[in-house]
């Protein structure tokens, strides 16, 4: 009986280093799943309005869902710019800066201002989560479509774009360069 009673008194205490076990990793799960969704999140966390620097003190809108329907616009000096701009975006599966482009301003051109005002380059792809700046720019047409002109407004500040040109309507070498490397 007292190899019974001790045999129980065994159990019940690893009973207990047990439990106690289970509670304390529950814990250190909790804490590093807590820290790594912060850190994870880290930029996409949302940001108050802050003015834009150079535009009448415009508010940066964040906006949750691409905007559905038709765009409205001013007219300005540099031409049709939307008046939900500048505004921040997080990106959502599927999305592409031409797909953002068209939602923001009626056009898929002004995918390039996109690309530029938040420094990706052709290559690069979009993440879900990525936090995007859609900058204050008119709206481009197919005829209006070769470069950015003119600087870009972001939150941090005015950035320049390089005045390049790119061909012009019915130029066909980059394409006949192509059919000539066949």
């Amino acid at each position: 009986m007292a190899d019974t009673k001790q045999t129980m008194i065994n159990l019940v205490g690893t009973d207990r280093e047990t439990i106690i076990s289970i509670i304390l990793g529950a814990i250190v799960v909790i804490v590093i799943g807590a820290l790594a969704f912060r850190y994870f999140r880290g930029n996409n966390a949302a940001v108050e309005a802050t003015p834009t620097p150079g535009i009448e003190n415009q508010q940066v809108v964040e906006v949750e869902e691409l905007p559905q329907g038709e765009v409205m616009t001013e007219e300005t000096t540099e031409g049709q710019i939307p008046t939900n701009l500048p505004a921040k975006y997080t990106v959502k599966e599927g999305d592409s800066t031409w797909k953002i482009a068209e939602a923001f301003y009626g056009s898929g051109f002004n995918y390039v201002d996109i690309e530029t005002a938040n420094g990706l380059t052709p290559e690069q792809g979009l993440t879900a989560g990525m936090s995007l700046t859609i900058p204050r720019v008119p709206v481009r047409t197919a005829d209006s479509a070769a470069a950015p002109q003119g600087d870009i407004q972001t939150e941090e500040g005015t950035m320049p774009t390089e005045q390049t040109t790119g061909p012009t309507k019915g130029d066909d070498s980059a394409a006949q360069a192509v059919m000539n490397q066949e």
